[in-house]
This record gives C-alpha cells, sequence and structure tokens, in this order.
C-alpha cells in the first residue's frame, strides 16, 4: 500500500524543519484509494548522476521490504526511461507499481544583502567619568540559494499502466540526496492525501 510505502518518512521527519514544498498536483479523475492498494513497488530516481539515483533510491527501499530500486530490477536507467519495456519487464517480476522521481530542473540565485550599523551603549569610562555611545559595522555579504524542482509521479500496473498522481516539488539547498528524497516523499504522502487518492488519518 502506497500509504504504508510513504508514511515511513513522517517518523523521522518529525521535529526537523524542511525546505521543500509542493508546488502543483494533479490527480487522475478516476483514481481512487483503491487504486493505491500496491502490493510490490519500484522506485525510479531519474537524473545526471548515476551515484545519486543509486543512493535516492536505496534511501527509499531500504525503509520498506515493498519497495525495490530500479537499478536492481531494470539494470540500467535508459530501461526506466522506456515505459513499455520496462512496465512489460516489472509485470513479469510481479510488480503492481512504480513512483517516478525526476529531477526536471535547478536553479542557482544570489543575492546581496546589504551591511548595517550597530550602536550600543558601552560601558567604558571616558576620561571625563561618563559613559560613550559606541557602534560597529556589520559588512554586507552575498547568499547563494539552489533550488532543485523534482516531479514525483505515481503509477499503478493492474491493468494497462496508469499514471494516478503527479506533484511538482521545491527543494531549497538541500542537505543531502537521503534528506531532500525524504522530504518529498513526506510532502508528496500529504499532498496524496489532500488530493483524496490517500484516505485522511482517523481522528483527523
Amino acid at each position: 500500500m502506497i500509504k504504508r510505502l510513504m508514511i515511513f518518512v513522517i517518523a523521522i521527519a518529525c521535529g526537523c524543519s524542511s525546505s521543500t514544498s509542493i508546488v502543483s498536483s494533479w490527480k487522475s479523475p478516476d483514481a481512487n484509494p483503491q487504486d493505491v492498494q500496491l502490493s510490490k513497488v519500484m522506485i525510479a530516481v531519474l537524473g545526471n548522476s548515476e551515484a545519486s539515483r543509486r543512493i535516492a533510491e536505496d534511501k527509499v527501499s531500504s525503509l520498506n521490504a515493498k519497495v525495490h530500486p530500479s537499478y536492481q530490477v531494470l539494470m540500467n536507467a535508459s530501461a526506466a526511461t522506456d515505459t513499455t519495456r520496462s512496465s512489460n519487464i516489472l509485470r513479469e517480476q510481479g510488480f503492481d507499481g512504480i513512483i517516478v522521481m525526476k529531477l526536471v530542473d535547478k536553479d542557482k540565485s544570489t543575492d546581496w544583502v546589504p551591511g548595517s550599523y550597530n550602536s550600543y551603549w558601552s560601558m567604558h569610562p571616558y576620561y571625563w567619568g561618563g559613559f560613550g555611545y559606541g557602534g560597529y559595522y556589520d559588512p554586507g555579504y552575498y547568499t547563494e540559494d539552489i533550488t532543485y524542482v523534482v516531479e514525483t509521479s505515481l503509477y499503478s500496473l493492474k491493468g494497462d499502466t496508469r499514471l494516478l498522481w503527479s506533484g511538482i516539488s521545491s527543494t531549497v539547498n538541500p542537505s543531502s540526496v537521503e534528506k531532500t528524497v525524504q522530504d518529498i516523499a513526506m510532502k508528496s504522502y500529504d499532498q496524496m492525501k489532500t488530493d483524496g487518492l490517500l484516505p485522511a488519518e482517523s481522528g483527523k
């Protein structure tokens, strides 16, 4: 079940600030919670770096036995991009779902933060016995932000291959591949509930 496949990130992410947000999402009009009752799912992370791909897929698959990294199933990244070929291979091996995470954009921005003069009362006595009023200058500096835009899509292999849900996430200054994948999974899970693809938690 996709709920079980993605809920693992909630306990880990509690108490941790996240720089990831879902900026847009789409749900198939005829998709419902029964469609996400999946038993064997492949996670495919598509990007320019083979190392990052494997790290990300290992992060997800290591947290749930129902999730399997694509590099162990399809053996090479090109097979994961061939929908017909990959779907046939997966069905033969008993898979009924696919999660695809794809880096679609990377943006770098630089901003200048101007300096400021900070004043303070000095308890240092002057020669006339009083107290002074001084300050110090805090120089300006540049800040650089890197934003990664990732598309996460959920497919069902039951019957014809169907796209059930897709979301676009934005992550600013990610600290690591593992943390970024974790945050995206958590945000995607929450958005699927908001979009009605997953049932809301009881008591909420």
